[in-house]
């Protein structure tokens, strides 16, 4: 049987570096690129940020035409569905403090995470939100609340935000 030397790589500065980065770093979900700036074609000169605030939010008291509030980001990360954001993280972290994965690799993966789900609300939300009215029904042919001509859920991404020092970008 031969026997050898085994060398093992000292990955404790890496990992110190990484566990440093994630205090202060993040991932951004829902509309932080310049699709978010890119006008709908059919929203009135609105651009995607635009119509995803005033879906989110509803329109003020006595504005017309009244939109109600359909908050398709805040049901994706409240409530029960907020643990498996959680227990995600939580996990990713887990696998950072082994040297197992770089802190911009494991946001990543929560950003991307996180934007799917926000889709998957827009597209099937739970629960339900209030239907369109009649006369918007009548106008964009669909009864889909969230959903006109699918720009506003193609436009949902994520960014890592990185804390300024080692690995930022």
């Amino acid at each position: 049987m031969a026997t050898g030397v085994v060398t093992k790589k000292n990955l404790w500065p890496i990992i110190k570096a990484n566990l440093s980065l994630a205090k202060g770093s993040y991932a951004a979900v829902g509309f932080p690129g310049d699709s978010a700036k890119a006008k709908q074609s059919r929203g009135g000169g609105m651009d995607n940020i635009q119509v995803a605030l005033a879906n989110e939010f509803g329109s003020p008291p006595g504005a017309s035409p009244v939109v109600p509030a359909r908050p398709f980001m805040r049901q994706t990360f409240s409530g029960t569905k907020r643990k498996k954001f959680m227990d995600a993280g939580t996990d990713l972290l887990g696998m950072i403090a082994k040297g197992q994965m770089s802190t911009r690799i494991a946001l990543g993966r929560l950003g991307t995470m996180g934007a799917s789900a926000v889709k998957d609300e827009i597209t099937s939300p739970s629960p339900a939100f209030v239907p369109n009215a009649p006369y918007t029904v009548a106008k964009k042919k669909s009864s889909h609340p969230l959903i006109d001509t699918g720009a506003m859920r193609a436009a949902v991404t994520h960014k890592v935000r990185m804390k300024s020092g080692i690995g930022a970008k």
